[in-house]
C-alpha cells in the first residue's frame, strides 16, 4: 500500500471511529487545522526534519511532533508579530506623509515646476528628487514642494545623503522633528519651508544629513 493509500486509509478508519462522537470529531478537526497551518509547510521544506520525525518510534515520534509544532507555532508567532510591526510602521509612514500634503504623481510635479515629464524624471534619476516606487510606477512626497518651486537646499541636502538611499530613507530624514541649534523641535521639511530660511537651520540640517547617512550605512 502507498502513503497515498494508508493516508486515505487512516482517515476513513478516524471518521468511523469518531463518527458518533461529535466532541471528538471537533478535537481531531481542530488538531488536523492547527498542524495544517503550523507544522505541515516546516515539514514541506525541511525533509531532513520529517525523515528523522519518521524515525522514532511512536510514542516518541507523538512528543517529537508536538514539540517540533510548539517551536514552529513560537516561530510564527514571532513572524505574525513582524509583520504586524512592519504594517504599522508602514501605516505610520503614510499618514505622515498624507499630513505633509501626500504624494504627486510625476504629471502633476511637472506641472507645479513647469517643467516636462522627461525633466522630472532626469531630475529624479539624478537624485534631485525624493520618490518612492509605486509599482512600475514613481510617486513624489508634497513637502519637497512650496509656491511651484523644491524647497530651497533640498537638493545640496540629498547629495549629503549615502548613494541607493531609499525614498522611504529620505521622507524619515526631512520629516522627523530634529532639535535646532537654538533648541527648538522642528523637521527639515518645515525649517526649509519657512519664508526666511534661518541659515544656521540650514547649516545644521546639512550637519544632520551627513551624520545622518554615515549612521544608517553602519
Amino acid at each position: 500500500m502507498n502513503s497515498s493509500a494508508m493516508l486515505n486509509a487512516a482517515v476513513e478508519s478516524i471518521g468511523n471511529r469518531i463518527a458518533n462522537a461529535p466532541a471528538a470529531e471537533a478535537v481531531f478537526t481542530r488538531l488536523l487545522k492547527t498542524l495544517e497551518v503550523s507544522l505541515l509547510p516546516a515539514l514541506l521544506t525541511d525533509k531532513a526534519s520529517a525523515q528523522e520525525l519518521l524515525s522514532n518510534p511512536d510514542s516518541q515520534f507523538v512528543e517529537e511532533l508536538l514539540l517540533k509544532y510548539q517551536i514552529e507555532s513560537a516561530r510564527s508567532t514571532r513572524e505574525a508579530e513582524k509583520l504586524r510591526k512592519r504594517e504599522a510602521a508602514n501605516r505610520r509612514f503614510f499618514d505622515k506623509l498624507k499630513v505633509n500634503g501626500g504624494l504627486y504623481k510625476a504629471g502633476e510635479v511637472a506641472t507645479k515646476l513647469g517643467v516636462s515629464r522627461q525633466a522630472i524624471a532626469k531630475q529624479r534619476d539624478s537624485g534631485k528628487l525624493v520618490f518612492i516606487r509605486d509599482g512600475h510606477d514613481f510617486v513624489f512626497p508634497a513637502f519637497q514642494f512650496a509656491d511651484g518651486k523644491k524647497l530651497p537646499y533640498l537638493e545640496d541636502i540629498l547629495k549629503l545623503l549615502p548613494d541607493g538611499f531609499s525614498g522611504v530613507a529620505q521622507c524619515s530624514f526631512f520629516l522627523n522633528d530634529m532639535e535646532m541649534l537654538d533648541g527648538n523641535m522642528l523637521s527639515p521639511s518645515a525649517a526649509l519651508s519657512m519664508p526666511e530660511v534661518n541659515p544656521d537651520y540650514v547649516k545644521h540640517i546639512k550637519h544632520q544629513a551627513a551624520l545622518f547617512g554615515r549612521h544608517v550605512a553602519k
